[in-house]
């Protein structure tokens, strides 16, 4: 059996995906609260997943084809959160219209690693079904009524974080099965 050696980019999809995962249930669970400290803790939130993106998207550059529409996404986060938090009372609206936005660049994002993974069947099929969900979530914030939407809102970016964290250690996990070999 020959080891391929690899580099520890591998581990960083399994933090990723684990913290993507322990933040969307956080995300979920938060949204059950007041809309105001749910906006206030929802815009910290933001920029703090932002600005981890944004690491990331940097340290694994090399490894990712289109490194660009990650750092645009986290680059976006942040300064939504950082915008939010300076201006509370455009938080509600702004926190919608945000979400929605970044569920949409969120599903390009994921398009565009299934299009990458075209021969690794698993990791493609998953970047797809991720990409529909995210749509889907962005088209359901979008439909919700006022009374709704920020609950919506954070409910959508919760199980949007759910499913990306799935994919990082879908592919971390199939990083791992081409480490080993028998050549």
């Amino acid at each position: 059996m020959a080891i391929i050696n690899y580099d520890n980019s591998e581990k960083i999809f399994l933090s990723e995906g684990t913290f993507l995962i322990a933040i969307g249930l956080m995300t979920i669970y938060l949204s059950q609260i007041s809309e105001f400290l749910f906006a206030t803790l929802f815009s910290l939130g933001l920029v703090f997943i932002g600005l981890y993106k944004l690491i990331n998207s940097i340290i694994t550059g090399r490894n990712i084809v289109n490194p660009f529409l990650s750092i645009i996404s986290a680059l976006f986060l942040m300064l939504t959160g950082i915008y939010l938090i300076l201006n509370p009372i455009f938080e509600i609206v702004f926190l919608i219209i945000g979400t929605m936005m970044y569920l949409l660049i969120d599903s390009l994002v994921s398009f565009t690693a299934a299009v990458e993974a075209k021969s690794q069947k698993p990791i493609f099929w998953i970047s797809v079904f991720t990409g529909l969900i995210q749509l889907a979530l962005a088209v359901a914030v979008f439909y919700a009524s006022p009374f709704y939407a920020l609950w919506i809102s954070g409910l959508a970016l919760g199980i949007d974080f759910v499913f990306a964290g799935i994919l990082y250690i879908a592919k971390y996990s199939y990083s791992k099965k081409l480490a080993y070999c028998t050549c």
